[in-house]
């Protein structure tokens, strides 16, 4: 526990220095720049519009952080050597993967968090309500993030950074399309429809963690939902980790 909270320190202030207030800073230039429209509609238009697009840009920054900065740490670490100086030392290398994903999660959780805060003050300068659903479907946003990482960290134990960012980003449009590919195999037959049906079965389906239009039209979101898609998204997210675990204790450093 002590390495990988040492690993998680580590990681939490490099990412944070490198990553973090660069994509809070876009966010919120892009954000001011959006409500420059907003005055000649109403307050409740007005309240579906900044929360339409600030949720909506959200998901894409934390998603471009997940993919770039969780590609990038083994990848870091190998070429300025450090790996070695770390590995060398009493720490399993398991611990060292859930250290590193853990502090890179918590680089996405502020990068989060700070995110919302200004997305309230936008929707409560313009449209004078703020809502709780808004939080649910940063919440939301936030759980797709964490199983990109997991993605991302996965798939750059064991192939180039260029070739881990690429994989990483197609996983995330084939597990935002499962309802499209459902409908696909649903029409196909043999291989096709069996291929089809074992990408839909195998990758996460990230429609369960869509709550935007809930949030914004301030329909009721169940608690079972919620609770059920963060069980989801923690039961990848373990099965993601370990697997990295297993590949990287594999791995040979030379």
């Amino acid at each position: 526990m002590k390495s990988v909270l040492a690993i998680f320190t580590g990681t939490f202030k490099e990412g944070a220095r490198s990553r973090l207030f660069w994509g809070i800073l876009v966010f919120a230039i892009v954000m001011l720049l959006s409500s420059l429209v907003l005055s000649e509609f109403t307050f409740a238009e007005r309240y579906k519009i900044v929360s339409d697009f600030g949720l909506s840009f959200i998901t894409f920054f934390g998603i471009l952080v997940a993919i770039f900065v969780g590609v990038e740490l083994i990848h870091r670490e190998l070429d300025k050597r450090t790996i070695y100086v770390i590995l060398s030392k009493p720490i399993e290398r398991s611990a060292f993967v859930w250290g590193r994903y853990l502090g890179l999660i918590g680089v996405i959780l502020v990068n989060f968090v700070l995110m919302g805060i200004f997305l309230y003050g936008m929707i409560y300068f313009y449209a004078g309500e703020v809502n709780f659903l808004i939080m649910l479907a940063i919440y939301g946003s936030l759980l797709e993030a964490a199983m990109i990482t997991a993605f991302a960290l996965f798939y750059s134990s064991f192939t180039s950074p260029f070739v881990a960012a690429f994989a990483t980003l197609g996983t995330y449009v084939i597990c935002e399309s499962i309802d499209i590919i459902r409908a696909s195999a649903a029409k196909q037959s043999g291989i096709i429809r069996w291929t089809l049906q074992a990408i839909a079965t195998v990758f996460p389906d990230m429609s369960r963690f869509n709550l935007k239009t809930a949030a914004v039209y301030l329909d009721k979101i169940p608690a079972s939902n919620v609770l059920f898609m963060t069980l989801y998204a923690i039961g990848y997210v373990i099965v993601l980790v370990v697997l990295t675990s297993f590949i990287f204790d594999k791995k040979e450093f030379k």
